[in-house]
């Protein structure tokens, strides 16, 4: 059976006010279902898709990037980072050759050290010990000293140490209050020379 135009007019017309309003909304739902099951939802589906795609995708231009930036992106990228770093090694050498005085004995340094505690009233000498360790064309020089003193006296000492002749390196301190306010203070220090 063929139904036209007007076959489906009259059937709705011969229904009641309450059937019509139940043939809408059922007409309203089939067209919505059939919406959704046949255009939104593929949409959907290949919208996660080319967003699941594209993820990956960035994911793996994000690891490639990170391995390009730790191995370098080829010979023209390493020579000029060994230049670079040439050029640091330089600054660094110059640097340490600014640093580093005329040619002093430890004995020197010791001396240099016992005539700045002796300065400071407040402070007493234990025990001082020099060394000399020789590496390359630069020579370290250094001591050990443990002498007692105020915080004060202590603080005064350093001070002076900091504004001698020479480029003190600290490489241990320290500082034990033996009886209030006297203290016990071991030094390792050294310095650079020619």
């Amino acid at each position: 059976m063929i139904l036209s135009k007007n076959s489906l007019q009259i059937f709705f017309l011969n229904r009641t006010k309450k059937e019509q309003i139940y043939i809408l909304i059922l007409i309203f739902f089939l067209t919505f279902f059939l919406w959704l099951r046949f255009i939104f939802m593929p949409l959907t589906h290949e919208k996660r898709i080319t967003f699941q795609k594209y993820q990956n995708t960035l994911l793996q231009t994000q690891e490639l990037e990170s391995k390009t930036a730790l191995f370098g992106t080829g010979k023209m990228t390493l020579s000029a980072e060994y230049e670079n770093l040439k050029k640091q090694n330089a600054l660094l050498e110059k640097k340490i050759k600014n640093f580093a005085f005329a040619r002093v004995e430890h004995r020197q340094i010791a001396a240099l050290l016992r005539t700045l505690i002796e300065e400071e009233g407040q402070m007493q000498l234990t025990d001082l010990q020099s060394y000399h360790h020789s590496q390359q064309a630069l020579n370290e020089e250094g001591a050990t000293l443990t002498f007692l003193g105020d915080f004060r006296a202590t603080h005064a000492f350093l001070h002076r140490m900091k504004n001698s002749q020479f480029a003190w390196h600290i490489e241990e301190l320290s500082y034990q209050v033996e009886k209030f306010p006297l203290a016990k203070i071991t030094l390792t220090l050294s310095v650079l020379t020619q």
